[in-house]
């Protein structure tokens, strides 16, 4: 058996209502508590940020920060985006992957890969073609961080 691949050393920035939607549109519910870990795949996170719809319930809130996610709250949908793509585009965080979670299909992410620093997709459904045409990678996310009734 060959031995497990290094960690990397990795960033999360998280649009939560996307990934919510995301989920909804499957039938279920986002599972707070296991997201950190799914995006991680096994890889150390050393920043964690996760972008909140101001309507989200204390008790989503809750379960974000006790797995360790800074939490950054928008109004509508489209300041999320802004605010995702510009966090991606403007962090100087020392990491090997920067993991966007709900980031619009249709980004430029060319700003975002700085020095050795690459781009990975993460969320439900159809993101791998987008991750493709913009040189990330994919992390799909599955039932593993669902809930469905």
């Amino acid at each position: 058996m060959p031995p497990p691949a290094p960690q990397k050393r990795i960033g999360l920035l998280v649009d939560l209502g996307v990934l919510m939607a995301q989920v909804r549109s499957q039938g279920g519910e986002l599972a707070f508590r296991k997201l950190r870990g799914e995006l991680a795949a096994g890889d150390e996170v050393l920043h964690a940020i996760c972008l909140v719809p101001t309507e989200a319930s204390e008790s989503c809130r809750s379960a974000l920060r006790s797995t360790g996610f800074e939490l950054h709250s928008y109004e509508r949908a489209e300041d999320g985006r802004t605010a995702l793509l510009d966090l991606a585009r403007s962090t100087d965080w020392s990491v090997e992957v920067l993991v966007l979670a709900g980031a619009p299909t249709d980004a430029d992410l060319s700003s975002a890969q700085t020095g050795s620093r690459a781009v990975a997709l993460a969320g439900f459904g159809a993101i791998a073609s987008s991750a493709t045409s913009s040189g990330a990678s994919v992390r799909m996310l599955g039932k593993n961080c669902m809930f469905v009734p």
